[in-house]
């Protein structure tokens, strides 16, 4: 198993400036690109994301801490005009079948960076700060901003663990002034084309009901209040803490749950991954050739984001699995989620065309990489590292973890809706504390009303993901047991559903493979049911 090392392939990848090489070829100028013209439009699109994404990714990997997307829109200025984006929605809604769906596609991802061509210059700053600020934790210690959540997720002693949090908020609210003209904008340029807000605007983009979404979540988080406080209340009693009186950096660490990292060693991880992807048929750590390409990148980095991520630049060919270890448990599963979106873009078929292999339901890839996190939540899995004894208390841990995160999204999309419906920001610090207590149980600091949000309604994505995965799950178990995980037949079920990338919505995936509506049954039951 190997990462990669910078002193070459990464190395060579962060030094390269403007002249990236693009995924396409023979590209025609934008001079000569009338806008009813999809394919060209679709390729430039193509060459644009590929720009912004491996610009935003080297900083995000700490191989650069200087952002400059805005260069990048400059040169692309021409794909993201008011005309053209009224051009190809008209073309969406006067077109038929496929392609009247590439135009709705290509619609919705010129609307969005019509919006962040708006703001590219303070998005820059914003990612450059991120990277390059520094805190003095100690008498002439510093550390980076972005390293300040490693250290609060390990810190043991709760005063200390507080200070850190205190100086990462300081932060935060400095970086406010960076968040919120970023978020005006965004809801002018929304009405700009013609919608009443930018909920309106991503209920038309992501054709999903939000709102419905919404509801669908506030009825689970009623039905799972009670188990949610007394599993709560159990795991907390062990740290002599509160519910009502836990603070969000507690949270980072008791569930960073360093009880079980003995049992997840940092050194086995890569052999791990390898050896759990190997028995679907499908070795990640060999994804290294011509037709699929896999780079893994777990080295540690202070400038590095603490947020793990998968960077799929042009899939099936070049995929970036970026990890920033921060020690135990909590690392495999994050490299088994992002190893989920990887799998998916790696094996996507590459006469896909390109609206399907990027530009679908983010839903799609979201509930791939939680299918293969939440192994490590099956005893048949977990027992190959637990100890029997340890076993059934690590599940219920595991468990109350991804209830904690559901109510926390929960809340979250509650909040965010009345953001974007809202043209009162200065009331939005409190309205967020008031709802992620009410979805938690416990107080949150309102300095990150902007800073826990994620753009264009991600997180009703991660939430859709997040009700799809069990159903998925039931079928695989349905057809290949409950050890689904160890079955090569069970990893050609699911590269068939790779290879089409992001052409259907998980809607459409529930019914593909003769499940229900989504709904939160198959969640809910695992909860009940600890």
């Amino acid at each position: 198993m190997r990462s990669i090392s910078l002193g070459r392939e990464l190395g060579a990848i962060a030094q390269v400036g403007r002249g990236l090489a693009p995924p396409c070829k023979n590209i025609i100028s934008m001079e000569r690109l009338p806008p009813t013209m999809l394919d060209e439009y679709e390729e430039l699109i193509q060459r644009f994301l590929y720009e912004v994404e491996m610009e935003t990714y080297l900083n995000a990997a700490g191989l650069r801490e200087v952002v400059n997307t805005a260069a990048i829109f400059e040169r692309y200025a021409g794909l993201f005009t008011e005309q053209r984006v009224r051009t190809l929605k008209n073309a969406s809604q006067n077109l038929d079948g496929e392609e009247k769906e590439r135009a709705r596609r290509l619609y919705a991802v010129a609307c969005e960076n019509y919006l962040e061509n708006a703001v590219k210059t303070l998005t820059d700053k914003l990612h450059t700060q991120e990277a390059t600020e520094k805190v003095v934790i100690d008498e002439g210690k510093e550390t980076t901003f972005r390293f300040l959540s490693t250290l609060i997720q390990n810190e043991q002693d709760r005063t200390r663990r507080k200070k850190l949090y205190e100086l990462e908020l300081s932060v935060v609210k400095t970086l406010n002034a960076y968040h919120e003209p970023i978020i005006k904008a965004f809801h002018e340029k929304a009405r700009e084309l013609g919608y009443a807000n930018y909920l309106d605007m991503y209920k038309d983009l992501r054709h999903t009901d939000i709102c419905a979404i919404r509801d669908i979540m506030s009825g689970f988080l009623k039905r799972t209040e009670d188990i949610y406080v007394e599993l709560m209340n159990a795991l907390l009693a062990k740290y002599s803490l509160d519910l009502d009186k836990l603070e969000r950096h507690d949270i980072s660490y008791i569930f960073a749950g360093s009880q079980y990292d003995k049992y997840f060693p940092s050194s086995d991880m890569l052999n791990v991954i390898s050896a759990f992807t190997a028995s679907l048929g499908m070795d990640i750590t060999k994804l290294r050739g011509k037709e699929r390409n896999v780079i893994l990148d777990v080295e540690h980095r202070p400038t590095k984001s603490p947020r793990a991520f998968v960077s799929a630049v042009d899939p099936p060919f070049e995929i970036y699995l970026v990890v920033m270890p921060q020690g135990g448990v909590s690392d495999y599963f994050t490299i088994f989620h992002e190893t989920g979106h990887a799998l998916h873009y790696a094996f996507e078929l590459d006469t896909l065309p390109f609206v399907y292999k990027k530009l679908g339901s983010s839903a799609v890839s979201e509930s791939y990489a939680f299918l293969l996190e939440y192994v490590l939540t099956n005893p048949g899995f977990a027992s190959k590292f637990i100890p029997d004894n340890v076993l059934e208390e690590y599940i219920r841990f595991e468990m109350l973890n991804k209830l904690y995160m559901l109510r926390r999204y929960a809340g979250k999309l509650n909040y965010e809706i009345i953001l974007h419906t809202s043209n009162e920001l200065e009331k939005m610090p409190e309205i967020y504390a008031e709802e992620m207590k009410k979805a938690l149980l416990f107080k949150h600091p309102p300095e990150l009303f902007l800073a826990d949000i994620d753009n264009g309604f991600y997180t009703a994505e991660y939430l859709r993901a997040w009700i799809f995965e069990p159903m998925l799950r039931n079928k695989l178990i349905e057809l290949y047991g409950e050890n689904w995980f160890s079955n090569p037949d069970a990893g050609r079920y699911l590269r068939a559903l790779w290879s089409v990338g992001e052409k259907h919505d998980v809607e459409e995936l529930a019914k593909n493979i003769n499940m229900e509506a989504l709904n939160t049954k198959y969640l809910e039951e695992e909860f009940l049911n600890l």
